[in-house]
């Protein structure tokens, strides 16, 4: 064998073992790789098993899970008759609350809870006549005599739902004695037609001259800051009714309330509408 034989021979021997040798390298290399993609797969799997990917999902299972557990506890446990306990209860409770009422210090209205039926007047008197008292108490005799008027001189009738509220403005101005006999036969003549009612003194105060229309603007707005009247009735300090058969209701045209009146012979005169006023007006 020529050297250059052996050469080639060499070389080729040499070739066929590193090819082997490249043969068992790759083997040995899928073996290696196919041993750790079943080592990744057998660990992934643990920790499958042991949740740290789905921490959240089982969260929400457990929860769930304790959830219907404690509604059918409750359910089991819990006795039916304590749910009809409690509308018992609250049925007594709602049946013997009290009226409630609603009153202000500044203006004194105590407007009811309205009940169903509608007040009607007391019966009156046949006749119609009516004493009229002259005699002019001061203002704590006044309170002790009609405990039933709140302060600021409102009424409400207490055992029925009223017909109309009125509210009665009176121009005043230096009148005391007056004053205080109007109020003592007003209140009790409007109680017995079962009106809620609120009456309003406007006293001019300025040194000038009396102003009867300007009190009136003054007393209608005021009035109508403090409640939704039905109407209005503008009365003179002087003037006291003297037959209960001239109710004080609201009505749907404005009426003259005072058409006959002693010092004139209950005669009615054109100078008498202009000097004196009585008349109520639906609002």
């Amino acid at each position: 064998m020529r050297e250059g034989d052996v050469f080639i021979f060499n070389c080729s021997l040499q070739h066929d073992i590193i090819v082997e040798n490249k043969e068992i390298y790759k083997k040995k290399a899928k073996q290696e790789e196919r041993n750790t993609t079943m080592d990744d797969s057998q660990v992934y799997s643990k920790e499958a098993r042991c949740g740290f990917t789905s921490w959240p999902h089982c969260l929400q299972v457990t929860f769930a899970s304790l959830l219907v557990l404690c509604i059918f506890c409750i359910y089991v446990l819990y006795p039916s008759n304590s749910l009809l306990n409690l509308q018992d209860d609250f049925k007594q409770i709602t049946l013997s609350s009290p009226s409630l009422s609603l009153s202000s210090s500044s203006s004194s209205l105590s407007p009811m809870i309205r009940s169903k039926e509608v007040c009607r007047p007391t019966p009156l008197r046949y006749d119609g006549k009516l004493n009229v008292e002259f005699s002019s108490p001061e203002f704590s005799q006044l309170e002790a005599l009609y405990p039933e008027v709140n302060n600021g001189g409102s009424f409400y009738p207490q055992d029925c739902t009223p017909p109309d509220d009125v509210a009665v403005i009176i121009p005043y101005r230096d009148r005391d004695l007056h004053l205080r006999t109007f109020l003592l036969n007003i209140h009790s003549f409007l109680m017995r037609q079962k009106l809620h009612y609120q009456i309003f003194v406007v006293e001019q105060v300025a040194n000038q001259t009396f102003n009867r229309g300007k009190l009136m603007n003054v007393g209608y707005v005021e009035a109508q800051r403090l409640f939704n009247w039905s109407c209005l009735v503008f009365h003179d300090v002087d003037l006291l009714p003297e037959n209960d058969l001239n109710p004080y209701w609201c009505v749907d045209t404005p009426r003259h309330l005072s058409a006959a009146v002693d010092k004139f012979q209950y005669n009615l005169f054109s100078d008498f509408l202009i000097k004196q006023y009585l008349a109520v007006f639906q609002l």
